[in-house]
C-alpha cells in the first residue's frame, strides 16, 4: 500500500475501499497515518473496519459501506455514526435522491455516487450536490465534469 500512496498527489482525496474487517482497517489506518496521507484519505469500509480505524487514530475519515436495504436506515445510520462520506448506489428516482443529499448535505457528509457513465446523468448528479461520482469511462466524464463547473486538478 506504501508504493500506492506514493503515486497519488497530496492535493487529491484517496477513496481507499477496503474489503475486510478489524485487522485490514487498523492496519491500512497505521500506513495512511505513517504516510502522513490523513487528511486527504477515507476508508470506505464497513462497521469493522471503521471501529478499528479509529483505534488508531480519530482522525481517520470513513465512507459508511454499510448498506442496508432500507436506504433511509443507510442515511440516518451514516448521520448518527458522523461519517464524513457515504456512497450512493443508483437505485432511486432524481426527487428522492435529491431529497437524500439534501438531508446528507445539512449534515456535512460528503455523497459518492456509484456509479454512471451517462452525461446527462453526471451533470444532473452535480447539479443535485453528489461530490464524487464513481464512472468507468473516465476521459469522457472529465468533459462532463468540466461543463458542469468542476476544475480539473493542476
Amino acid at each position: 500500500m506504501k508504493e500506492a500512496l506514493a503515486v497519488f498527489p497530496e492535493n487529491v482525496w484517496l477513496n481507499i475501499h477496503l474489503k475486510g474487517g478489524a485487522e485490514l482497517g487498523k492496519k491500512t489506518t497505521e500506513v495512511v497515518l505513517k504516510e502522513g496521507r490523513i487528511k486527504q484519505s477515507f476508508l470506505a469500509c464497513g462497521e469493522e473496519a471503521a471501529a478499528a480505524a479509529k483505534t488508531v487514530t480519530t482522525e481517520i475519515m470513513i465512507c459508511n459501506m454499510e448498506r442496508q436495504r432500507d436506504r433511509a436506515v443507510y442515511v440516518s445510520e451514516t448521520i448518527e455514526k458522523k461519517s464524513i462520506f457515504i456512497q450512493l448506489l443508483k437505485r432511486r428516482g432524481t426527487q428522492e435522491l435529491e431529497q437524500e443529499i439534501s438531508v446528507l448535505k445539512r449534515n456535512d457528509i460528503r455523497v459518492n455516487y456509484c456509479c454512471t457513465d451517462a452525461p446527462e446523468e453526471v451533470k444532473t448528479l452535480f447539479e443535485s450536490g453528489v461530490d464524487f461520482i464513481l464512472v468507468n469511462e473516465l476521459s469522457i466524464m472529465l468533459d462532463v465534469a468540466a461543463a458542469a463547473g468542476v476544475k480539473p486538478l493542476q
